[in-house]
């Protein structure tokens, strides 16, 4: 029984022995599976919650592309708590792991990854930083892209009241001032996309006038409330609120304007303004009034045939120029036809 049993476990060993070799293989060169750090690694940090962006890797650390990458693993640190303990080395703690497969706690966008770390539950006290690595179907991990430090310090409260009024050439912000706001952080961007990474300026207080912009376009805008430190915390955005600089100068009004009384019509002509004009109107009365429009003539035509008029009437006419913004000049001097003359 004794020699059986041997028997029975050296024919084991050799099958396992054999599967064994048969999976080896050539030894793998190093860093195949090693994927390269993540690129464009940033953490952003607003009112309630920390929002991390990076991008995949571009490949290995050995070279090929694809990067061999099944998750990512999210690293914090207490800055303030590290600096207190007088130690030299990095305190990370891995709070969360992304699974590709799976990503439920995150948003994959292609080759682009976005994590929102809500802070409800989360102390509110200074300096944090945040990393990110990205590891392999062989549970290799990649070096740490760049830490990102944020304040998590509470913050200044929401700014309220945003209004944007659009000049010809600029667009001017103004709000209510947040309690414990030491400056204000301004964001503009394309109307329906995300609120940019980085502001486009900070202000100590407002208003602000934006004159880098361009007439007929139309811009989005929101604004933060930042307290002190460096880098400082920063408070929820505010709405959003969108402006379009146009042309707001109106025409010249048409000059020489003529109206000729014939039977059963009134013909008028004038002189067209120095700018474009886009369409006239022209207006009638009888009386000492302002009238109503009763006609509209396109910008490259400068008469008009009045033919509603009746025998023995006395009209009075005046026309005002549209340019293609909308912008109206003001009215010609009036010019009158009697049609008495004219009765049978």
């Amino acid at each position: 029984m004794a020699r059986l049993t041997l028997l029975r476990f050296a024919l084991f060993a050799g099958l396992l022995a054999f599967a064994a070799c048969g999976k080896k293989g050539d030894p793998l060169p190093p860093g195949t599976h090693v994927p390269a750090p993540v690129r464009d690694f940033r953490a952003v940090a607003r009112g309630l919650e920390v929002r991390l962006t990076w991008r995949a890797p571009a490949g290995n650390e050995a070279g090929g592309a694809p990067a061999d990458v099944a998750s990512y693993l999210l690293y914090r640190e207490d800055v303030a708590e590290r600096i207190a303990s007088e130690c030299d080395c990095r305190q990370w703690e891995l709070f969360d792991t992304v699974d590709l497969e799976y990503p439920a706690n995150a948003f994959v966008h292609g080759d682009r990854v976005e994590y929102i770390l809500p802070l409800a539950a989360f102390e509110r006290r200074g300096l944090f930083a945040f990393t990110v690595a990205a590891r392999s179907h062989y549970d290799v991990a990649s070096a740490m892209a760049p830490e990102q430090v944020v304040n998590l310090a509470p913050p200044p409260s929401r700014v309220r009241g945003l209004v944007a009024a659009a000049g010809e050439r600029a667009v001017r912000l103004s709000w209510r001032p947040s309690a414990g706001a030491a400056a204000y952080r301004i964001y503009r961007f394309a109307p329906g996309t995300p609120l940019p990474d980085t502001p486009t300026t900070t202000v100590p207080e407002p208003p602000y006038v934006d004159e880098a912009v361009r007439m007929g376009e139309q811009y989005a805008y929101a604004v933060t409330a930042i307290g002190a430190g460096d880098p400082p915390p920063e408070s929820q955005p505010s709405e959003v609120v969108t402006a379009a600089p146009r042309d707001r100068t109106p025409p010249p009004p048409p000059s020489n304007l003529v109206a000729i009384p014939l039977p059963g019509e009134v013909r008028l002509s004038w002189q067209p303004p120095a700018e474009p004009v886009a369409f006239y109107r022209v207006w009638r009365t009888t009386g000492i009034g302002e009238g109503s429009p009763i006609g509209r003539v396109p910008g490259a035509h400068t008469t008009y045939t009045d033919k509603g008029v009746e025998p023995g009437g006395n009209y009075r006419y005046r026309v005002i120029a549209v340019d293609g913004a909308g912008n109206e000049s003001k009215p010609s001097p009036w010019a009158g036809a009697g049609l008495e003359h004219l009765l049978p």
